[in-house]
């Protein structure tokens, strides 16, 4: 009785894994448009105004004009909002890997 049981639970939980396994979409590596939002965020990095590393998470699009459009950046510091805004907002990628009106995400590490 007490295998049967312990069998039933096993099972349980092998089942719920199977079940709610993630079904994550395949993330697509952009290569030039990495490079191209380093180069942007880096052309105008100033050291000294952060106190600790910080790792944030930009959330952008493009427009007609493929210019990229920040839409919301998850930090609760002032200074890094403004920096990646004034980085990126309305800036031109060389490349056309990013489609129009898509939502694209992109982790920034910032080093103190």
């Amino acid at each position: 009785m007490k295998n049967l049981f312990l069998t039933i639970i096993i099972t349980l939980f092998v089942g719920n894994a199977i079940v709610f396994a993630k079904n994550e979409e395949p993330k697509i590596l952009l290569i030039k448009t990495s490079k191209e939002l380093t180069h942007l965020l880096n052309s105008v990095y100033s050291d000294g105004f952060l106190e600790s590393d910080e790792k944030v998470k930009v959330l952008f699009t493009v427009n007609e004009l493929h210019q990229i459009v920040v839409l919301q950046v998850n930090s609760n510091n002032s200074d890094i909002q403004t920096y990646v805004k004034q980085a990126l907002n309305y800036k031109r990628l060389p490349s056309n890997e990013l489609k129009v009106g898509q939502e694209y995400a992109v982790i920034v590490n910032f080093k103190a």
